[in-house]
């Protein structure tokens, strides 16, 4: 019978974004089927992220990187503060730092926390993280490190709902869709290449009525991006404009109970696609291969331009095919409401299907 000082402690650093963190989920999973489901297991990762993980039975402890994972050890008291929790108890059997966004990564913290095996991303990074490599594989790669690789292999982003009663508390009693249509360049002030024109959600909206009958829109988002949602949904009164108005893990279970998520290369995009929900993710310049969503492929839409790599050329139908396409009960609702065959506008080059090693068993 293992006891607390015992049983196998790890500690996963991920203090990136949104989405990074949603990758680094692929090891929770991974570590509990390698070392017991009875392994204690604390996350390090930045203010916002933590609300992922609050809710999760699987998850031990949660620590809050405050202050910038990239100011140094000794302006930062923060950092201080979480290595003086973390000594306080016995020590951890594994460091795992699966920050693989270059810019976020701190090495002190792994140098300074006591384990008896530590697996740092940046003295292995030309190993796991040649050029154009999903994020999903790096962290697969990682795991390999410290968990048998057939359990490596298949390990994919999980999240775990929170217990809200969602539908109940916004009065949502209709199926519906979830459209996120900011990213987290709001947050930094800074050109902004993954937004698809406000133009395009108003196309789409305009034609939900045919599109998606007997679905209900629900925007959503962060209160940075509701001055840009409030351009689009201001629009449309019908339409569920919680954008700015649910905490994440309200956000989360809005996605987790949804149809379908239609976003971009966005945080929200990485969430619908870790619970399995359904996801159209419309991208433009940034690589889709690289950055796109993870999980079941029959699951994931890529919906990007046809020629080049201009975001603004991605077309409703495109969106609305996708979608069709992946979850065929659309298609057959929309031809109903119009006494039609059972049909959709998409065709094969509508979208693009996600293939390993995105794609994974859940």
């Amino acid at each position: 019978m293992t006891t607390g000082k015992t049983r196998p402690r790890a500690l996963i650093m991920c203090t990136g974004g949104l989405g990074d963190v949603v990758w680094a989920s692929a090891s929770i999973d991974a570590l509990r089927e390698a070392y017991g489901e009875h392994m204690e297991i604390d996350l390090l990762v930045k203010h916002r992220s933590d609300a992922l993980f609050k809710h999760d039975p699987r998850v031990s402890r949660v620590l809050i990187l405050r202050g910038g994972p990239r100011l140094p050890l000794l302006v930062n008291p923060h950092k201080w503060l979480i290595l003086a929790r973390a000594l306080v108890r016995y020590p951890y059997h594994l460091i795992l730092d699966l920050t693989i966004n270059r810019s976020d990564f701190f090495p002190s913290l792994g140098w300074l926390f006591p384990a008896a095996h530590k697996v740092k991303v940046y003295k292995v990074r030309h190993e796991v993280d040649p050029p154009e490599t999903h994020r999903t594989k790096v962290i697969q790669r990682l795991l390999a490190y410290c968990v048998p690789e057939a359990i490596a292999h298949r390990a994919m982003p999980s999240l775990r709902k929170p217990a809200i009663d969602i539908r109940a508390r916004y009065g949502l009693d209709q199926p519906y869709i979830c459209l996120h249509t900011g990213n987290s360049s709001f947050y930094h002030n800074r050109k902004n290449t993954r937004l698809w024109p406000v133009d395009k959600w108003i196309e789409l909206l305009e034609g939900w009525a045919r599109f998606f009958p007997w679905h209900k829109p629900v925007l959503i988002g962060t209160p940075a991006e509701a001055e840009h949602m409030a351009k689009i949904a201001d629009k449309f009164p019908n339409a569920s404009n919680l954008c700015g108005k649910t905490p994440l893990p309200e956000m989360m279970t809005l996605i987790a109970e949804a149809a379908l998520l239609i976003g971009t290369d966005t945080g929200p995009t990485h969430v619908a696609a870790a619970f399995g929900t359904p996801v159209v993710a419309i991208f433009g310049p940034t690589l889709w291969h690289v950055t796109g969503p993870a999980g079941d492929s029959e699951r994931i839409r890529i919906a990007n331009p046809l020629v080049g790599t201009d975001i603004d050329d991605v077309q409703v139908d495109q969106v609305v095919g996708a979608a069709y396409e992946m979850v065929p009960g659309l298609a057959g609702t929309a031809a109903a409401a119009r006494g039609l065959p059972d049909s959709h506008p998409g065709s094969p080059e509508c979208a693009r299907h996600i293939e390993a090693p995105l794609a994974g068993g859940r």
